[in-house]
């Protein structure tokens, strides 16, 4: 059974990102999964599905958001928001219930589900938390975009 999940999430992978993207970038096209029940962030080299590298992370990692140097890892249970680039990892507290996570523009911003609230941190050294709004009763799901 595990064995047909971990294909599933390969494919699902291989589908979502092509190889051929990572290549055109200048770098080696990985695969960043989150182990819920291991708490773990598991690198999967693309497309040969060789296992890279297992990262510790708090309890329950869910979401998972990439950019071309750094990751940036929700765990809700955890109350975490781990910051993984390819020189260290770093973990940071977040409110609790916070289950999503978005990045751009040097932000990164999570909203939390139990809490009502916005956080919002610099997305690079000394990752700095900047603010925390209350914005709703249960802020689910949060997307940073950039206006003209």
């Amino acid at each position: 059974m595990l064995r047909i999940v971990r294909r599933m999430l390969l494919l699902l992978v291989l589908l979502a990102v092509p190889a051929a993207h990572g290549a055109r970038q200048g770098g080696q096209p990985v695969a960043l999964v989150t182990a819920e029940t291991q708490n773990q962030l598991i690198a999967v080299g693309l497309p040969s599905g060789k296992i890279l590298r297992r990262l510790p992370m708090p309890a329950d990692p869910q979401n998972v958001e990439a950019g071309p140097r750094t990751a940036v890892v929700v765990s809700s249970r955890g109350a975490a928001v781990t910051l993984v680039d390819v020189r260290l990892v770093r973990t940071l507290s977040v409110p609790h219930g916070s289950f999503n996570a978005s990045r751009r523009a040097g932000l990164v911003a999570t909203a939390s589900l139990l809490r009502g609230t916005l956080a919002e941190r610099t997305a690079a050294p000394p990752w700095r938390r900047l603010k925390t709004t209350t914005v709703a009763p249960a802020a689910r799901d949060v997307a940073l975009a950039l206006l003209p």
